[in-house]
């Protein structure tokens, strides 16, 4: 995944800027990405290492990386969907990955661990298949709200 390229403006464009105008244009697009990739939770420390790359070159960022340093969704978009959808406890997560498994090892789909009743395992796969249902239905919403603004 490309991440640390620092933005750049085209070469034949900028050739034609004296050195004053080229330095007056790269810190407006210096202080707008600085002031915008904060806000998308990239964190200043990733926004600084950006600037010290070159724009001729780029630094790879794992998925496992980009996942623990900025995250695929913003908390205000998770609390969102939680407050609209619900969501499983953590002690219910832990048992739908744990009646899934079974499921697959077993490859029975009604298959149940040891230990669960058939009933609680069916309750977590319907409360977990509307929570899904729920966020996928919300989400689009979101964004058609969003292009039908454009």
């Amino acid at each position: 995944m490309k991440l640390h390229n620092r933005p750049y403006v085209d070469p034949k464009a900028y050739s034609k800027l004296s050195a004053v105008e080229a330095r007056q244009l790269y810190s407006r697009i210096e202080t707008a990405t600085r002031s915008y990739l904060p806000s998308l939770n990239v964190p200043i420390d990733v926004v600084d290492q950006m600037f010290n790359v070159s724009s001729a070159d780029m630094r790879l960022i794992s998925a496992k990386e980009f996942g623990e340093r900025i995250g695929y969704t913003r908390p205000f978009y998770d609390e969102w969907l939680r407050a609209k959808c619900g969501a499983l406890s953590s002690d219910e997560i832990g048992d739908v990955a744990h009646v899934k498994a079974e499921q697959i090892i077993t490859k029975k789909p009604d298959a149940v661990p040891k230990g669960m009743s058939q009933g609680y395992a069916e309750y977590l796969i319907k409360k977990n298949g509307e929570i899904q249902q729920c966020e996928k239905k919300v989400a689009l919403a979101h964004q058609k709200s969003i292009f039908n603004r454009e």
